[in-house]
């Protein structure tokens, strides 16, 4: 990354806050921009991309300016009258819509539009959506962040301007160590992009290439030679890998049995995921799981 690169100035920030059945359409008019699902669930969708991702709590995801993208409260379209932001419009610092009552959600955004030289070639390699895996501890700082910048004036720009700092630094580790190798210009592809979506949204089903395949609209053997070209591995082996990040998130976020996140990323059993687990981390699913609590976390800082 080129040292002149910077990390934006003054604090874009946006809370979208809907309840009921709502649709928000937009094109961004600058990114990169981030955002993260902190409460209920959304459907985001876009027609250009052949898209369509559920999201939930801690779901984290950077958009690119220019795409044409509906984020709503139903897969099947059943919606309430759509929000569209003006392309050339500034988004506030809170959008609200939607019914006075029923199922809320909030997604938390900031705009990533970096300056400098180098700026354009660094998000110019970022594809239209990227969904963003995060380690417990990156997301909980992430989510702090968001948190701190919703508190902010827009009136005292110092102190958001260096929690944009905060908020650069930590989606960019995760962009170069969160993320299985390669990820990025998977998801520069299309038809390869399709397959990689419906992995990341439904980790635990029975995929096979056959299956990835047909989702990508290609043949067997063409869909398994371009997937290895841009990851450097097989749609096998990248579907372990994410199964594996899926459950490390599990088992740090949640109260679930082994067995029951083995059934959440499609492990047969809870001595099956816990002897690739094992495999892959060099330690037992109960010990990442005792490591990764707070308390923990709190713990090992105090002490260096």
């Amino acid at each position: 990354m080129p040292t002149s690169l910077r990390a934006p100035t003054g604090a874009d920030f946006t809370r979208i806050e809907a309840h009921g059945a709502w649709s928000m359409s937009f094109a961004l008019p600058a990114g990169p921009r981030i955002s993260m699902v902190t409460e209920g669930s959304a459907v985001l969708t876009s027609r250009a991309l052949g898209l369509e991702m559920t999201l939930g709590p801690g779901d984290c995801f950077i958009l690119q300016k220019g795409v044409d993208f509906t984020v709503s409260s139903d897969r099947q379209g059943r919606t309430g009258p759509t929000v569209r932001p003006r392309p050339d419009d500034d988004w506030p610092a809170a959008l609200r819509f939607g019914a006075s009552s029923g199922p809320a959600t909030t997604i938390l955004c900031a705009n990533l539009g970096f300056s400098g030289a180098g700026a354009e070639e660094v998000t110019g390699e970022l594809p239209p959506v990227l969904p963003l895996p995060l380690e417990p501890g990156a997301a909980r700082t992430i989510r702090a962040t968001f948190d701190l910048l919703a508190d902010e004036s827009p009136d005292s720009p110092l102190i958001g301007n260096r929690l944009m700092d905060v908020l650069f630094v930590k989606v960019f580790r995760a962009l170069m160590a969160g993320t299985p190798g390669g990820v990025v210009r998977l998801f520069r592809n299309p038809a390869l992009a399709r397959a990689a979506y419906v992995v990341h949204r439904d980790p635990g089903r029975a995929w096979t290439v056959e299956m990835l395949a047909r989702e990508a609209q290609m043949s067997r053997s063409t869909f398994a030679t371009a997937f290895r070209d841009a990851v450097g591995e097989s749609p096998g082996q990248y579907l372990i890998r994410w199964r594996l990040h899926h459950a490390r998130h599990l088992l740090a976020e949640t109260s679930l049995s082994l067995a029951e996140v083995a059934d959440r990323v499609g492990y047969e059993s809870a001595a099956a995921l816990s002897k690739s687990f094992r495999r892959r981390y060099g330690l037992a699913p109960g010990a990442w799981r005792q490591r990764s609590s707070p308390d923990q976390v709190v713990e090992r800082f105090a002490h260096g």
